[in-house]
């Protein structure tokens, strides 16, 4: 995967689907979570990292909201070797469990 820069935007600007699923991590006791877009064959794709998740891929989705599964190998190793243009575009901490 390219290196992401930041370019946080609202999460009201967000696709709605998007948007359900940062509400339900906001609520998730320590959690630190971040939102990415990039492109991958020449689509706009999002992927969602939290602490809680021990599957790298497990989070990413198509633009209008459909989960990808990646069904073999070779699509994941496609992906974080061909997806571009990565942007952080949503980031969440409740550090309140680093502060215990």
């Amino acid at each position: 995967m390219n290196s992401a820069s930041s370019d946080i935007i609202l999460v009201e600007e967000m696709p709605d689907w998007l948007q359900i699923k940062i509400h339900d991590i906001e609520k998730m006791p320590l959690v630190e979570a971040k939102a990415y877009q990039c492109e991958w064959k020449n689509q706009t794709v999002y992927f969602i990292s939290n602490n809680f998740n021990s599957c790298l891929m497990c989070d990413v989705y198509h633009a209008d909201g459909k989960k990808i599964t990646f069904e073999d190998d070779g699509e994941s190793d496609d992906f974080t070797s061909t997806s571009k243009n990565w942007k952080l575009i949503w980031s969440f901490c409740d550090c309140n469990w680093k502060n215990s």
